[in-house]
């Protein structure tokens, strides 16, 4: 009976604001086979490719056709790094061909107020320690700006699905500490 947009918005909230009532049937969308990125972080991938195919690999097709006409080709060096180079390249373009179709982007994604998701801007304190720590969630792509953390990366990872409030226990390849979520902030890139 209700209006379907305030049936589809309480659905979404209410197993975030009170999950004693209702089990999540979905997992989180960072835990889907995607990669989540901004439309910057997609956009600068994208012009990744486009250097690839549009400027390096006609580069290196020139080099092996000057590499050829050196006669001999067992006993080329350049023919033979030309080759390499371009097995490379065309796998690199390959690589994120295939990463840009897996790609979605993290503006589009569901995400619920107050949750560390992609997207999201932490700020965190050292469980027994002073000062604070912010950093800002996004993707892979989107990696540059100081305090830009992947949400792939370990210390991301361990912070992905707390709230403020939440204690979480960062785990580092070579240590593990104890933090205490201070706040959460959604962002738009």
């Amino acid at each position: 009976m209700l209006p379907e947009m305030v049936q589809e918005y309480l659905e979404s909230e209410i197993p975030y604001r009170y999950p004693d009532l209702v089990k999540i049937k979905d997992k989180p969308f960072w835990e889907e086979e995607f990669i989540y990125c901004t439309r910057q972080g997609i956009e600068k991938r994208s012009r990744e490719l486009k250097e690839i195919t549009e400027e390096k690999l006609p580069e290196i097709f020139k080099a092996i056709g000057k590499a050829a006409d050196f006669g001999d080709l067992s006993e080329n060096a350049e023919w033979t790094a030309a080759l390499e180079e371009q097995r490379l390249l065309t796998e690199k373009a390959g690589q994120i061909e295939e990463e840009l179709g897996n790609a979605r982007i993290i503006e589009e994604q569901k995400r619920h107020e107050g949750v560390v998701a992609p997207g999201t801007r932490v700020t965190m304190v050292r469980v027994g320690e002073e000062g604070e720590e912010t950093i800002t969630i996004l993707g892979p792509w989107d990696i540059g700006p100081e305090g830009v953390v992947s949400y792939q990366a370990p210390l991301a990872a361990s912070l992905l699905g707390t709230k403020q409030g939440d204690q979480a226990t960062i785990q580092l390849p070579e240590r593990s500490y104890e933090v205490m979520v201070k706040a959460v902030e959604m962002v738009e890139p």
